[in-house]
Parts: structure tokens; sequence; C-alpha cells
């Protein structure tokens, strides 16, 4: 794979995916690979639901309970709620405008989420990821370990989730980041102790 590659040689990225990539400047392989995060999102610990508190940030992993979509007074505008339990208590996951995801959101599924945290909308002493910044969907059996750490969160529309933009980055970084040449010597590099392109672009 080359840098000046379209984004379709990406593992993941058919037709309809490039064309919503192309919605965010992404066209070629090297787009992909310079599409930064606009944050980093701290998901390297799982906490319990009957311990979270409203104003921190956290990552809960959970099953779905259930699903439910609102409309607001203002036109054109939707509330998704999804009722999470992990065993020890239950949560609410809130997504603004985000209706796309219902229909891969359903009851008995797995989820890992990371958002911050307030009083859930009418749900009393209730906690609410309101917005969810990061989730992941889990197979019955998958190890939710996978998917710990310090993780990028880019800027998205619609279509496309965290987890799969992160898919197609490492996929153009494993295939294609040999040809991110060197863009400083080697005395610069090593005075500074700085790390070599590649390396940080991973």
């Amino acid at each position: 794979m080359n840098l000046t590659d379209s984004v379709n040689a990406v593992r993941g990225v058919g037709v309809k995916k490039a064309a919503l990539l192309a919605r965010l400047g992404v066209r070629t392989v090297y787009d992909l690979l310079t599409f930064y995060p606009r944050a980093y999102e701290d998901q390297s610990r799982i906490t319990h639901i009957m311990d979270l508190a409203a104003g921190t940030r956290a990552t809960v992993l959970g099953v779905i309970q259930q699903v439910a979509e609102r409309q607001t007074r203002r036109r054109g505008f939707t509330v998704l709620t999804a009722l999470v339990g992990d065993g020890t208590g239950y949560a609410q996951a809130v997504w603004f405008n985000q209706r796309f995801l219902k229909g891969k959101l359903r009851a008995g599924q797995r989820i890992l989420l990371t958002g911050k945290l307030d009083y859930a909308y009418g749900g009393g002493v209730q906690m609410a990821f309101s917005p969810v910044t990061s989730f992941a969907l889990l197979g019955a059996q998958e190890d939710a370990a996978a998917h710990l750490g310090i993780l990028p969160v880019y800027a998205a529309t619609e279509g496309l989730t965290q987890k799969q933009l992160r898919q197609m980055t490492a996929d153009a970084l494993v295939r294609a980041g040999e040809e991110l040449t060197e863009t400083l010597p080697e005395q610069i590099r090593a005075e500074y102790h700085l790390i070599g392109r590649s390396a940080a672009f991973s």
C-alpha cells in the first residue's frame, strides 16, 4: 500500500465508507494518517456503575438493557438513550443527534463506554454518560482489555464510529507506515531525543 493510494485500499473501507471519509477531507491513505485526533480518551480502567460520581469521567463495561429515542422540541434534534447495567447498578448512555446508532444498539449487547457523568434527566440519582464520548460493542466472549488504554478520539461524521476510524488508521499504519520517511536530520532527532516519524504516528 502506498500513501498516495485511495483510502479504498484500507481494509474495511468500501464505496460507502469512502464517501463518508471524503466528507472529512480524507481521500487517500496519507489523508487518513494525517487526520489527527481532536483529543485522547483515558479508557485505561473500568469502574463499577455503583462507584460512578457526577462531574467525573469514567469507563464502564456492562450490558444494554433497553434503548429509547426521543425528539426534543427543537426540530430535528434527537436524543438516543441506552440503559446499561453491570451487576452493581444501572446508568444511562446518551447520544445527541446520532440516529444511525439506533439500529446498532440492541438489548443484550455488551458495551464498553466512556464519557463525562451527570445525573440522568428524570432519573433521580441515576448516573448518565451525557454525552458518551467513546464506546465499543463487544462480542459475548470478547476480551474488553483489548479496548482499554489511552485512545484517540476523532472528529467523526454520521455513519462512522470511533472504533471504525481507529481500525482503519491502524491498518493504514501497519501496511503503509514504512512509507512515512524522516523529515528531520538524525543529528537533530538525537540531540532532542525525538522518536522517528513512523513511530510518532503509531
